[in-house]
């Protein structure tokens, strides 16, 4: 019985390269597979969806960025990602922008961060109420009446 070499059919330098591009492969499908992801969903305070809203997840550790839009249901998923502390900002023009700090992401695991933006409206009725004298509203009065509008029970002017 004969013995069959693999080297009478690939010469050595063809052989490493085989075994070589093998190992890349290997550890490149490893590191997909363990790797994690971060998702949630995005709402109003009366927790209607919100779409369109600009998702940034930060790296803490390396600075890296991954950008993502919510769907028209208000949900984001950040996939692939390796493990590490990271921050989230949501963004959305009409709404306040919020960041979310400490979220941790382990390996194979799926963090929820779900995000309740404030609207714009909201942080005026606030600065309305927090100013005694006066000098708020007479100044939303002046530039943003039509917001106003919808407080116009709650505030007299």
């Amino acid at each position: 019985m004969r013995t069959i070499s693999l080297s009478e059919y690939f010469s050595p330098s063809l052989l490493r390269s085989y075994l070589l591009l093998l190992a890349v492969f290997a550890v490149t499908l490893g590191a997909y597979a363990q790797s994690s992801q971060v998702s949630g969903e995005i709402v109003d305070p009366a927790k209607a969806a919100i779409p369109g809203v600009s998702l940034t997840l930060t790296h803490v550790e390396t600075g890296e960025q991954k950008h993502t839009l919510s769907s028209d249901a208000g949900y984001f998923s950040l996939p692939l990602l390796p493990t590490g502390h990271y921050e989230l900002t949501a963004e959305k023009s009409g709404f306040e922008s919020q960041r979310h700090t400490g979220i941790v992401v382990e390996t194979g695991a799926i963090t929820t961060v779900d995000v309740t933006l404030q609207d714009a409206a909201t942080r005026l009725r606030a600065s309305l109420y927090g100013r005694s004298d006066g000098t708020a509203a007479a100044q939303c009065r002046k530039g943003r009446q039509q917001r106003l509008r919808r407080f116009r029970g709650i505030v007299s002017f």
